[in-house]
């Protein structure tokens, strides 16, 4: 697969992953659910669509077939944005006190 190809799929893959990350989160916070709660959700499902959908379709000449490893790993490295991202979204949202200031 060309780069270029390669590329618009995964660009797709993020933007798709960011949208079931904003709807879920809306969705869930709708009918009730705490923002932590739907914050963990959206973002949990975003994370393993984005995965699949990128080893299937992004990256499918590359799969290994250690899955369990692989998802691990990738697990790993979006954990480390999602600590930063739960940061931020604690200080926009007002649970940490320095937004309360």
């Amino acid at each position: 697969m060309r780069i270029r190809q390669r590329f618009s799929k995964f660009t797709a893959i993020g933007a798709l992953g960011f949208l079931t990350d904003a709807g879920l989160f809306a969705l869930m916070g709708g009918v009730g659910a705490s923002p932590w709660v739907a914050r963990a959700v959206s973002a949990t499902t975003a994370i393993t669509l984005t995965w699949e959908l990128s080893r299937r379709l992004t990256f499918s000449g590359r799969q290994s077939h250690a899955r369990i490893a692989e998802y691990s790993s990738y697990i790993t490295a979006q954990l480390v944005g999602l600590v930063n991202n739960m940061a931020v979204f604690a200080l926009c949202t007002g649970y940490l006190p320095v937004a309360r200031a």
